[in-house]
């Protein structure tokens, strides 16, 4: 198995930021470009998360259920990462037979 260097937080963290100042993609409203719900103590994005590990639709749904839960809609959050991770898991066992 392939080991992680130990900065990596800090790696993504400025490989992110640069690529967001790349982007430009903000809209001014923080509530638009980085809800709190969705950004962790050490500033990585969910968002950031899910396109740096080329997430699917359904797994990035999960992720953003379950990052989210404590600080938005509690327990109904997980029911709804539990929708979606059933999905996919009815959609992968389908598609191995």
């Amino acid at each position: 198995m392939n080991e992680m260097p130990r900065n990596i937080e800090d790696q993504m963290s400025k490989e992110i930021a640069d690529e967001m100042a790349r982007l430009n993609r903000t809209s001014g409203n923080p509530n638009v470009d980085r809800p709190s719900h969705y950004v962790a103590p050490n500033g990585m994005e969910a968002l950031d998360f899910i396109e740096a590990f080329q997430l699917g639709f359904h797994e990035g749904t999960i992720v953003q259920y379950v990052i989210r839960w404590p600080k938005k809609n509690g327990i109904e959050d997980l029911y709804k990462a539990r929708v979606y991770l059933d999905r996919l898991i009815a959609l992968t066992e389908a598609a191995n037979g």
